[in-house]
């Protein structure tokens, strides 16, 4: 089996009710805020850009030990997203070396033309950065 890595919103799975706070809804779409890309707070078109784009969420939680926006309820947090001005991650991990800084940053692009293309693309960005 070749490596493969699944993305799953555990907020989904753990909603209790349809008045659950921590859940958005736009038609049909359901998201975690802290998660999610603009162009799915919007209610635009999603593909694999917008998945790119919750894991770049990620990695800079992973890597600063914070979500790149909070706020004091759920809408003001996906506001921040599609306002799309978070701060450097290396702001809270000085650590953090400038090319996997900006392979975050790239992941999480306001516009997903500026994210990268696939998940291949963004893992052949970290291989080359692991090297």
């Amino acid at each position: 089996m070749p490596n493969l890595v699944k993305i799953v919103d555990f907020g989904l799975a753990a909603g209790i009710s349809p008045t659950d706070s921590r859940l958005t809804q736009h038609s049909a779409r359901l998201g975690t805020p802290l998660y999610m890309a603009p162009e799915q707070a919007r209610g635009g078109t999603i593909d694999p850009r917008t998945d790119i784009y919750s894991l770049g969420v990620i990695m800079y939680e992973l890597f600063t030990g914070r979500p790149p926006y909070v706020g004091q309820d759920p809408i003001e947090i996906v506001l921040q997203h599609v306002q799309g001005k978070p701060r450097a991650p290396r702001d809270f991990a000085p650590d953090l070396p400038p090319g996997l800084e900006a392979i975050i940053l790239k992941a999480m692009a306001l516009r997903p033309d500026d994210r990268f293309d696939s998940v291949d693309a963004l893992r052949e960005s970290l291989v080359a950065l692991a090297t």
